[in-house]
């Protein structure tokens, strides 16, 4: 991962790049049209492991994680923004974001049984069988759009800059409910 991050970046940044480290090897390579944003798009890493964590802290622009509570969450950010001060960084230069599995409704028992009915056995296919649905409501949104305004402020007071969210199932009414609920809560006054 480090390589890969460090070769992207050279290849964004330099006319010509040679590089050699241990996994990747390249000489005399061009990458263009260059990136028009400078010095180049922001690099997200998804980590979650302390080796990974680490990493995160030296080299990313962004982190993303997903299917942690709010307070795992914070751990984990903490651990970043630790790393980052001892390598001579801040957590300032490095945005945080929480990717949600999430279920709204007007009411929270609908939510909960789309939750049960769509989130549930995805994550057990990913996470492990054992999962529950009290397990998946510590780690995803689910509730009406009051709940949601809650575990958001949970996830921003974690240290969360932005919360990317996966409405399952997707339909006109739950994105009406998030648009017109959730969203305009949040909603910066110009």
């Amino acid at each position: 991962m480090r390589e890969i991050v460090e070769v992207v970046r050279l290849l964004w940044t330099r006319p010509v790049v040679n590089y050699h480290g241990r996994f990747y090897r390249i000489s005399n390579a061009v990458s263009l049209p260059k990136p028009i944003q400078k010095p180049h798009p922001p690099i997200w890493i998804g980590s979650t492991g302390p080796r990974m964590l680490r990493l995160t802290a030296e080299l990313g622009d962004g982190w993303v994680i997903t299917n942690e509570s709010p307070g795992g969450f914070r751990r984990k950010w903490d651990k970043i923004a630790q790393h980052a001060e001892e390598i001579g960084r801040t957590s300032n230069e490095i945005e945080a974001a929480y990717y949600a599995y999430s279920s709204i409704a007007s009411k929270s028992e609908s939510a909960r049984k789309l939750a049960e009915d769509y989130i549930l056995p995805e994550r057990r296919r990913v996470l492990g069988p054992a999962l529950s649905l009290k397990d998946i409501e510590e780690i995803c949104i689910i509730g009406n759009p009051e709940e949601w305004i809650d575990r958001i402020n949970e996830y921003v007071s974690a240290g969360a800059e932005r919360i990317i969210v996966k409405i399952v199932p997707l339909s006109q009414d739950n994105l009406r409910l998030f648009a017109e609920k959730v969203i305009s809560y949040f909603k910066e006054d110009d």
